[in-house]
């Protein structure tokens, strides 16, 4: 009896062991690692990203030259995509003031970072092209019948500072922007008895072409 009970107790010491060893291997398969949380760092390497920006500026220069100079404002909302940490590509829609005319341009807005990238500061360059809708500010000429908008660009360099997602640039560049204007003139003819006849209008088409110089500062996110 002693025998019988000494031998079990040697199986037992010699199974329990291996059993508690297949059972945690067993349970190991099911093992999950807890993944690493992603850190803020991490998103500034997207290839693609949001970025929105309003701008306020000041155009200078003139529509008749030997008239008068003009001083008059700007203001521009971008929104589009980083692509990659240089480019961007966005459309814009904004407010003009000229001295006779005010115009809304819509137009598409492509940006290069020339030193530096989106993540830092950087030295870029701007150009924009579009159209506008042009209208009369209120000073209207004797005949005035219409006023249409064209074709609008503008070219910039400037220096963008970051502060975390935040963007302040300060740009320099020129704006180009075209206006047609109509007129018409009543025609008339007096007869012997001096009597007004109205006759066939006469019409007048300007083309114009308005030349700026583009001071402006931007405030952008991302």
């Amino acid at each position: 009896m002693k025998k019988t009970i000494f031998l079990f107790a040697i199986v037992m010491c010699v199974v329990m062991p291996l059993r508690a060893q297949e059972n945690f291997d067993r349970d190991s398969i099911y093992y999950t690692p807890i993944a690493k949380p992603i850190s803020s760092a991490d998103n500034t390497g997207k290839r693609f990203g949001y970025f929105f920006s309003l701008s306020s500026s000041v155009l200078i220069g003139c529509t008749d030259c030997n008239f008068n100079k003009e001083i008059t404002f700007s203001a521009t909302a971008i929104q589009g995509a980083t692509i990659g940490k240089k480019l961007r590509v966005g459309v814009g829609v904004g407010y003009d003031a000229y001295y006779f005319w005010q115009s809304t341009p819509f137009s598409g807005v492509v940006s290069w970072d020339v030193i530096g990238n989106k993540d830092k500061n950087a030295l870029f360059v701007q150009v924009s092209y579009g159209w506008s809708k042009v209208w009369s500010k209120g000073y209207e000429e004797y005949g005035l019948k219409k006023i249409e908008g064209g074709g609008t660009a503008t070219t910039q360099i400037g220096y963008r500072i970051r502060y975390h997602d935040v963007k302040i640039a300060l740009s320099i560049g020129t704006k180009f922007q075209e206006v047609t204007t109509s007129y018409e003139y009543p025609t008339y003819y007096y007869l012997y008895t001096w009597q007004a006849i109205q006759g066939a209008s006469s019409t007048k088409t300007v083309e114009e072409k308005l030349n700026r110089l583009q001071l402006s500062l931007t405030v952008g996110w991302r």
